[in-house]
């Protein structure tokens, strides 16, 4: 089995009495130190041929014994094959996104997002951000700086990745101060800015050379929709500003995430299949969460009447945690909320050709 949390890989290895990391590499060590942290002492590292005196032979190891594959995808497979033509049936095996998560931890490395604005000027059909149902709402700047504040001392000050988006984050009137802020509090580390474009052309000169002066990206989503994208590239190469695409040619919209109203769905599967788990960490009023749909959902409950619950498991209270380390932890767990998608009927990014809202339920749910 491929395991892609490490909550997870922690719930699988309490199952078993022994345990073995195979492979004495880099993945093996970053494995054994996150084990460390979740106190757990593993019973040795084992490999197909042992060189150093701390290794151990794989063919000396019970088969009874649970066996972690810890290594890069290049020896994934024949490491693998290796364990099954030895007769290993309890195995599991590191993907990708784990290692990246680990790296991530260990390295203290932030990547989130928050929302300026709530409201959109451009209402699209099933937004899983929720903004046609949203009423108008901007972000305050003082709980902003508060919460960076507190993350750039969990993180002494440096970003992987900030987005600003929305709802449309263009229309937020102090979005200059936000710009400044982000990259005040971030002193290292990207910092971007996702707006759909429309209002490139006539926003005020300040934004552009604000972006120019503090370092912010300027990303746009491409709509099928009458606006001059060469004319707002044009403006904004006049203040030495790049705009980068969110999506390439051809123009599309964003896939589907239906919600399943009886929330009974197996929650932990679903974190653990879901590309956006933990990788779509969205800040709101001092609680992140390893989604955006928990985060946004008090619009869809409002519109239509539903009582989607988002508990005090769904997130974690940024002024709760005693280091970056635990808050990066606590986020690649599974949450409760995670009953209410319907993985099932996922469609891929781009399979929705993009329209304008109707406001039907059923935009949401099938």
């Amino acid at each position: 089995m491929q395991i892609s949390c490490e909550y997870q890989l922690i719930e699988e290895i309490r199952k078993n009495k022994y345990v073995y990391i195979y492979g004495a590499g880099y993945v093996g060590k970053l494995l054994k130190s996150r084990l460390v942290y979740h106190d757990i002492v593993i019973d040795g590292i084992c490999v197909t041929e042992p060189i150093g005196t701390d290794e151990i032979c794989i063919d000396d190891i019970s088969r009874e014994c649970l066996i972690i594959v810890a290594v890069t995808s290049i020896y994934r497979e024949e490491m693998t094959e290796t364990l099954i033509r030895k007769g290993f049936s309890n195995y599991l095996v590191i993907s990708d996104k784990l290692i990246y998560t680990m790296e991530r931890i260990i390295g203290r490395r932030l990547k989130f997002q928050t929302h300026l604005v709530e409201h959109c000027n451009l209402k699209c059909r099933g937004c899983y951000h929720f903004s046609p149902l949203a009423d108008e709402e901007f972000l305050s700047i003082d709980d902003y700086e508060r919460d960076i504040a507190r993350l750039a001392e969990l993180f002494d000050y440096r970003v992987e990745e900030l987005l600003l988006l929305g709802g449309e984050p263009l229309l937020h009137p102090q979005l200059i101060d936000f710009l400044k802020l982000s990259r005040e509090y971030f002193k290292e580390g990207e910092i971007k800015i996702l707006t759909n474009g429309l209002l490139l052309l006539v926003i005020k000169d300040e934004f552009y050379s604000t972006l120019v002066d503090y370092n912010v990206q300027l990303w746009v989503t491409k709509y099928p929709i009458a606006f001059d994208y060469n004319k707002a590239e044009k403006r904004a190469h006049e203040f030495g500003v790049e705009i980068h695409y969110f999506n390439p040619e051809p123009v599309r919209t964003l896939g589907h995430q239906p919600l399943d109203l009886s929330g009974l769905r197996d929650y932990k599967m679903n974190f653990y299949k879901c590309y956006r788990a933990n990788e779509c960490i969205d800040l709101k009023h001092g609680r992140m969460f390893p989604c955006i749909i928990p985060a946004e959902i008090k619009a869809f409950n409002r519109y239509f009447h539903t009582e989607l619950v988002c508990d005090d498991e769904d997130y974690v209270d940024i002024y709760s945690v005693k280091d970056a380390e635990e808050l990066l932890t606590r986020l690649d767990r599974p949450i409760r909320f995670c009953r209410y998608c319907n993985r099932d009927d996922v469609k891929a990014y781009g399979a929705i050709p993009w329209e304008l809202t109707k406001k039907q339920i059923s935009e949401w749910i099938e």
